[in-house]
Order: C-alpha cells, then sequence, then structure tokens
C-alpha cells in the first residue's frame, strides 16, 4: 500500500503524475486511469498500486 503525497494535474485536467511513498520507498509514476479515478487519488490516500514498469537513474 501507498500513500499518495503530490498529484501534478496535467492542463487537461485527463492525465497525471502522482508521488506516493510507503515507509521505503517514495516513486512518481503517470496515473493511467487518471480520467477515471481521479478522486482516488486524492493527497493522503493509500492506495495498492501495480507498476508495469519501471526507471532509475543512479548519480
Amino acid at each position: 500500500m501507498m500513500t499518495i503525497n503530490k498529484v501534478f494535474e496535467w492542463d487537461n485536467q485527463v492525465e497525471a503524475i502522482v508521488w506516493a511513498e510507503t515507509e521505503n520507498l517514495s516513486l512518481a509514476f503517470f496515473a493511467t486511469d487518471y480520467y477515471l479515478n481521479k478522486e482516488k487519488y486524492a493527497i493522503g490516500a493509500t492506495l495498492n498500486i501495480e507498476l508495469a514498469a519501471s526507471a532509475y537513474k543512479i548519480t
């Protein structure tokens, strides 16, 4: 389960980048279902999030 802590809604209001975290992990993702489930991505909401792909940068 992840807690939503930031949502950047695009100008078209049907797409968004969502930031979420657990105790050990923080990530941002493109919410492909945002246009259908906008209300589920409220700040502080806890969701079960499944990712199909991931990328990271080591600096």
